[in-house]
């Protein structure tokens, strides 16, 4: 995913770059006990960029529910390992050698050790969140189990289902790959709150708002994906109307659906608290705007 800003004026997005660097920190803390190796790996991996979105999001959901700042800043690093784990382990899987315009992890310190630092992340997650001392942790470390898994069955599909893929069996694998870790973001701080309501509410948007992200990813690279006989949604239209639909008309019908879908996840959040629910407005306004240029 592109960076998305979840605040919009200069001295909030100095906070964040400070709050960015501090989760960083807390990712690389939590996997020395794997060695120096390892260590180093996580550090190149993070110095590439990246907009830290999903450790934001839920840093700012957190505080949001008056949730402490070192929980907070835990919570959002957990988030955050188990998403870069999942990058480091596409990229083996894809071929992939640059990530964010640097060599990938696996390119630089080989295969073997590539995936042993995502199993390091993994496990950090874990640990970051346990620090947290909540009477709520086993619930939490339950959810981060399912949504990891929910993520790790969307790749397998992924990997497995390269043709013949149907707009609805699409849809669910993207779905499947790219929701569990963003719902996650805004889940952990409604359940350390203790608001399962909110944490349902929270999720049902997020995973909306995933897929129309991956929707408006596949829209820019329609052309790419066809050249390289990658799944796309909208060559997917296009296949399925038997060559009748135009790609423009396919991409106007995928452009809508993401209008849709954006709606809805718009409509589930405005019973939620205006504080907590801002972050996610953001994304989805920021979204939208991108939608229309397209």
């Amino acid at each position: 995913m592109q960076e998305l800003k979840l605040a919009t004026d200069s001295s909030s997005q100095r906070s964040l770059k400070a709050i960015k660097t501090i989760i960083d920190a807390r990712i690389v803390q939590n996997c020395t006990h794997a060695g120096e190796t390892v260590t180093a790996a996580v550090s190149y991996h993070l110095s590439g960029g990246g907009s830290r979105q999903r450790a934001l999001l839920a840093y700012s959901t957190a505080r949001a529910l008056q949730i402490p700042h070192e929980m907070s800043v835990n919570i959002a690093a957990c988030v955050e390992m188990l998403h870069n784990a999942s990058l480091i382990h596409d990229d083996i899987q894809d071929k992939d050698m640059r990530r964010r315009g640097k060599a990938a992890v696996w390119v630089k310190y080989g295969k073997d050790v590539a995936i042993c630092v995502g199993d390091a992340l993994i496990s950090g997650a874990i640990t970051a969140l346990a620090q947290n001392g909540s009477d709520r942790l086993a619930t939490l470390i339950q959810l981060v189990n399912q949504r990891t898994h929910e993520t790790i069955r969307g790749q397998v599909q992924d990997v497995n289902i390269k043709t013949g893929l149907t707009q609805a069996r699409y849809t669910q694998i993207a779905t499947e790959k790219a929701a569990p870790l963003i719902a996650l973001a805004m889940e952990l701080p409604a359940i350390a709150a203790g608001d399962k309501w909110l944490a349902q509410r929270l999720c049902k948007a997020t995973r909306l708002f995933a897929t129309a992200y991956q929707f408006s990813d596949d829209v820019k690279d329609a052309d790419d994906d066809k050249r390289s006989g990658e799944p796309n949604i909208v060559n997917i239209l296009v296949m399925e109307s038997h060559h009748q639909l135009a790609e423009r008309d396919a991409i106007e019908t995928v452009k809508a659906s993401i209008q849709s879908m954006l709606q809805e996840a718009n409509d589930v959040l405005m019973d939620c608290n205006p504080s907590v629910r801002e972050g996610l407005l953001l994304l989805i306004d920021k979204l939208q705007n991108t939608v229309e240029e397209l």
